[in-house]
């Protein structure tokens, strides 16, 4: 596999590990829903995950551009102007995004682990009775660990910033990130 295809490990191991994680629990009216959106917290995790992946990643397309000798040094900033901050606040979102893909990776390449193991127990592809096809329960273990850093990093981004200036950011965040957590998985209903 090439360098860059394990570059992007991590990211397609939480996609699938996301798609797997369709566990159910249930609520008290005898429908389901996702456990990972089930409270507001949650979303807020899935917002901040959301927005420190896109850094990433706008992060990594400058890196490239960077290394074909056509720096586009905006890049780096995108989010954090569309956020609305500038200068050292910006820094700090940047530097914050930086830390927390570090401290998330192990995560990413554990769930790339689980759904590689799940996956080689259905060899071409053919569920074979007797077999659980249930979401393996590592994967809701390494959720929470994702939700708990994402959280710890909002945190640490709510401390770095004064009082007015993270209740807008956050605002947006939600508003801008919190619709694509939410999109379609908080309230996976099942009859």
């Amino acid at each position: 596999m090439s360098v860059r295809g394990k570059r992007w490990i991590p990211v397609a191991a939480y996609f699938l590990g996301s798609l797997l994680l369709v566990a159910t629990f249930p609520k008290s009216d005898g429908q389901t829903s996702h456990p990972s959106t089930s409270a507001s917290g949650d979303i807020d995790a899935a917002a901040y995950a959301i927005l420190f992946r896109r850094i990433a990643i706008y992060d990594k397309l400058a890196n490239d551009a960077d290394a074909a000798n056509s720096p586009k040094p905006h890049l780096r900033r995108i989010v954090a102007i569309r956020l609305g901050l500038v200068g050292h606040d910006a820094d700090i979102l940047h530097s914050l995004a930086s830390d927390y893909a570090t401290e998330v990776y192990p995560i990413d390449r554990n769930v790339s682990d689980v759904v590689r193991h799940f996956h080689s127990q259905f060899p071409g592809n053919r569920i074979v009775p007797g077999i659980d096809i249930g979401s393996p329960p590592d994967l809701a273990s390494l959720q929470l660990q994702r939700d708990i850093v994402a959280r710890r990093y909002r945190d640490l981004l709510r401390q770095a910033l004064n009082a007015n200036t993270f209740k807008r950011v956050d605002s947006k965040i939600l508003d801008d990130f919190g619709t694509s957590a939410n999109k379609g998985i908080t309230s996976v209903t099942v009859k």
